[in-house]
This record gives C-alpha cells, structure tokens and sequence, in this order.
C-alpha cells in the first residue's frame, strides 16, 4: 500500500510530491499498488485505508495524514500479509513500531527495527 499522494500533511496539492516517481519505479518493477491519500482523492485506487492495508504485503508512507497515522497506529497489522513498512516521513514512534512484527525502514531517522522474529 502506498500511504499519501500530496507533497504536504493534511493537504490535497500533489505539486512536488515524491509519489509519481515511487509510482513509476515501483510499477516498472511489476509491483501492483494500492494507494491511498484522504485528502487528494484522485490517484486513489481504493475507497478506504483499510482496503489498502487488506490487499498488501507492504507499507510506504509517502504523507504523513494525521487521520491516516492515526487509523495506522491501532491497525492490527501483526493480523495481516504486511511484512514491511517504510517509513518516508518518519512518522511512526518507536513505541509503535516495535509492537509489529515486521521489517521497519525509517529514512534518515534512525537505524532500521526487524521484529519478524519475535515472539
């Protein structure tokens, strides 16, 4: 799932937005995507945040919307396919975080948690 198509928190402008770049990398891959953005609807491929999460392996957050941070600290993500999160805002604590059981990436923030293991 691709979190997040505006350049800015809790705003609807994707001017300058990294997200149609990941987009073209990641489709030239072969990854199919699902994307979400609460506030700039129209590159959406999904309804909800949760039909987003329900389909993927994967988490990239491209935005850092409030409403989106905060539906995704109390999913249960450990119930899911999802296996990693990158971080791209460093949005999501430590605290946080180190409750799942997945491969964390935070860019330029700190160093990366691996909690697949734990138990």
């Amino acid at each position: 799932a691709v979190l997040g198509v505006s350049y800015k928190r809790n705003v609807d402008d994707p001017r300058e937005s990294p997200f149609y770049e990941i987009r073209r990398l990641l489709e030239s891959k072969g990854a199919r995507l699902q994307v979400y953005d609460s506030w700039y609807k129209k590159e959406n491929t999904v309804e909800a945040l949760e039909e987003a999460l329900l389909e993927s392996r994967a988490i990239l957050i491209v935005t850092e919307h409030t409403d989106i941070i905060d539906k995704l600290k109390s999913y249960d993500i450990d119930a899911s396919a999802i296996k990693v999160v990158v971080d791209g805002r460093n949005c999501l604590s430590a605290e946080t975080v180190d409750k799942w059981k997945v491969l964390y990436r935070g860019i330029g923030r700190r160093a990366a948690s691996d909690n697949r293991q734990r138990k």
